[in-house]
């Protein structure tokens, strides 16, 4: 790999941290110690799952705005670097919220949530930048594997003294839940430390010029941007089994631990659930690191359509186990399979998009890709919550992902990935 390509797979690894706190540390921070012995402790699923679909509809808003701007020179990295800086003090300051302060909470959630998907969305766009064509799909498959060695190195730093105090190692005059704190504070530390290569060396080679108002101009360029895209109809037909099939990965992932807390026998448990909750995603890390390379290997032989398939069918089957899970080591294979497929989908699908767009075009075609991608994840979480909180079944709102992956794949089967490449390519 060249310096930007090693610079830009560099801030999958910083922001993993994050990832990884979201899936594991904040799930178990609210349940156990913010919501507990509150008049709302048992509609801590729900909670979770109405701040998720609020935090990513304004950033499906936001991308609508920024991703015009973004494309003109020079302006991608400074929405990137000032999403960066909010991500990171708003997750610092999470780890000072008080038991029982749960609204606080939850806006700070809100709030990271935002800054983390916000640098997500530019920095998604600048693969267009620090790679060819040919090597996007094994960039872009390098990124999530290193992304998920750095999350799950992140995390074990940060949860070390929480591991201790569960397991009796060391004593402590308050809540075990309490010294999850320390896990916000060195994930933001994380997070900041190594997104500097990204800062520094990925530079943006591709743009539009700029604008008089951008802002101004961008809320004009909306109707724009939709005519522009629509005249690419492979990337609409791909955008559209994205949403489907995106939304269900992004609802597992989210929503994780939480279905854990609720689905698992802990009675029937050699070891505190929580431990089961941090080990399984710890190990989920690590599958999916290596998982995450062959994928892309796998798509320079096979085609990246075939194994976008394959990690489809790989979450359907994950969606039915799912519904009948109740001791430990249930959530154990189910975090292994999640492994072999979560980064090679995300991956592929982040490539795939990359090399059926016009590349001068990349931050404002990105921005709907994730509008696709947020808007989708809104959905997922949003029923979670609202068929629990309707049926007081959490079995059934974890089933109903299956839907979204049958449709998701069969539109996807549809879609005629050599051509959009070389329709791309000729306008350009």
């Amino acid at each position: 790999m060249n310096k930007q390509e090693k610079s830009w797979v560099w801030y999958d690894w910083a922001n993993s941290a994050f990832s990884m706190l979201d899936a594991v540390v904040i799930q178990i921070f609210l349940y156990d110690y913010v919501l507990k012995n509150t008049a709302q402790e048992s509609r801590a699923l729900s909670i979770f799952g109405y701040a998720s679909s609020i935090s990513l509809a304004v950033v499906a808003v936001l991308a609508l705005v920024l991703g015009n701007i973004a494309d003109f020179k020079g302006y991608k990295k400074k929405f990137f670097t000032s999403f960066l800086i909010i991500a990171v003090t708003v997750t610092a300051l999470m780890g000072l919220i008080p038991a029982g302060m749960w609204v606080g909470f939850m806006v700070l959630y809100i709030l990271a949530n935002v800054g983390f998907s916000g640098t997500n969305i530019f920095y998604d766009a600048f693969i267009t930048d620090v790679t060819t064509n040919e090597r996007m799909d094994r960039v872009s498959s390098l990124g999530f594997g290193y992304g998920y060695i750095g999350g799950a190195l992140a995390s074990i730093i940060s949860i070390v003294p929480y591991f201790l105090a569960v397991t009796g190692v060391i004593t402590v005059p308050y809540e075990p839940a309490t010294l999850l704190k320390f896990a916000f504070f060195i994930t933001a530390a994380w997070w900041l430390l190594f997104s500097f290569p990204m800062i520094k060396n990925a530079q943006q080679i591709h743009y539009v010029k700029p604008r008089p108002h951008p802002f101004r101009t961008s809320f004009k360029q909306l109707a724009v941007t939709m005519k522009k895209i629509s005249r690419y109809k492979y990337a609409v037909i791909f955008l559209v089994a994205f949403f489907f099939y995106i939304d269900g990965v992004h609802t597992i992932i989210k929503m994780a631990s939480m279905f854990g807390k609720e689905l698992i026998n802990e009675a029937n448990s050699p070891i505190p659930l929580n431990l089961v909750l941090l080990g399984t995603l710890l190990l989920v890390q690590f599958v999916a690191f290596p998982c995450a390379i062959i994928f892309g290997r796998l798509a320079e032989k096979y085609s990246a359509k075939v194994m976008l398939m394959a990690g489809i069918g790989i979450y359907t089957i994950i969606t039915v186990f799912a519904y009948f899970i109740g001791e430990w080591w249930h959530f154990l294979v189910l975090g292994i399979l999640v492994g072999t497929s979560q980064g090679g989908v995300q991956a592929l699908s982040r490539s795939v998009f990359g090399r059926i767009i016009p590349k001068a075009h990349s931050t404002e075609f990105f921005g709907f890709f994730s509008i696709f991608g947020k808007v989708s994840a809104i959905i997922g979480p949003f029923l979670i919550a609202m068929i629990n909180d309707l049926t007081g079944s959490p079995r059934l709102s974890v089933l109903s992902l299956i839907l979204l992956f049958i449709v998701g794949g069969l539109l996807l089967i549809r879609f005629p990935m050599d051509k959009a490449v070389e329709a791309v390519k000729d306008e350009q």
